[in-house]
């Protein structure tokens, strides 16, 4: 992500421009590792979520009559397949929070406590 964008989305509304540590807290190590951790996080979960619901849309607009093929008695491999994309949301996002709770969350915490030393000495102890 952008600096914009990462400012965009961790700074609290109207502290844009307002320079209370901001830079200081961006320029962390931790607060760098816990946005690549994030970002490994979310780019493939992301990724295999699109693939799913785009290649099952892709796939009824190319081959329908597959899609209709009964399977049980007026349940088709088109309803199969769109339950498919419901669970694969649902463990898309059991995903994203278990490792969220194990991972993300513990090194919130440690980029907190690291933003507190360095507002509380001035933004004076961030890494370049």
């Amino acid at each position: 992500m952008s600096d914009n964008v990462n400012q965009a989305i961790t700074e609290p509304a109207g502290s844009a421009g307002n320079d209370t540590g901001w830079t200081a807290i961006r320029r962390l190590p931790g607060y760098r590792a816990l946005i690549r951790t994030r970002r490994r996080l979310v780019v493939p979960l992301a990724v295999v979520y699109l693939a799913g619901y785009f290649g099952f849309l892709i796939l009824a607009g190319t081959a329908p009559a597959m899609l209709g093929h009964s399977v049980h008695d007026g349940l088709t491999v088109g309803f199969v397949l769109m339950g498919g994309v419901f669970v694969l949301v649902w463990l898309v996002a059991l995903v994203y929070v278990r490792v969220s709770n194990a991972r993300l969350d513990r090194q919130a915490e440690e980029v907190a406590e690291e933003a507190r030393k360095v507002l509380a000495s001035g933004g004076r102890g961030a890494a370049s």
